[in-house]
């Protein structure tokens, strides 16, 4: 059953570009076309919660930092990013480690770079493949 989620663009950390040039080269075996992507992250901080619990696509543990002993594991899940008149594909973009991974209103996306981008803008997230569960 497919949902809508509505939300805005918003700041993220400042740290995303960073990391996905390490994490990259990595990734492109699980997500082909990344190469297309921008360097960075799309956040949205979405108007209700989600909890993705099985994304469509998890890396095994990856060391992707640099004198690191320790695998970080990455979920990806396809959904489209309606901006406005336009809906772009992207993937939200899950890091075991990531500071936003228990925070359910934030979702940090992977896209193409997207013109028009910016902080407030309002956006809507199609996911496919929801499952529909309320948790009181």
């Amino acid at each position: 059953m497919p949902i809508a989620m509505s939300g805005h663009i918003v700041s993220g950390l400042g740290v995303a570009a960073n990391l996905l040039h390490l994490q990259m080269p990595l990734l492109r075996g699980f997500l082909p076309d990344i190469e297309n992507y921008r360097i960075g992250t799309i956040n949205v901080q979405l108007d209700h919660a989600l909890d993705i619990k099985i994304p469509d696509i998890v890396t095994p543990p990856l060391q992707w930092e640099p004198n690191s002993s320790v695998g970080e594991r990455f979920g990806f899940t396809s959904v489209r990013l309606e901006l406005g008149e336009k809906t772009h594909e992207a993937w939200v973009y899950g890091a075991e480690f990531s500071p936003h991974r228990f925070n359910y209103t934030v979702v940090e996306l992977l896209a193409p770079p997207i013109d028009g981008i910016a902080n407030g803008l309002r956006c809507t997230l199609h996911l496919e493949r929801y499952t529909g569960y309320i948790v009181i």
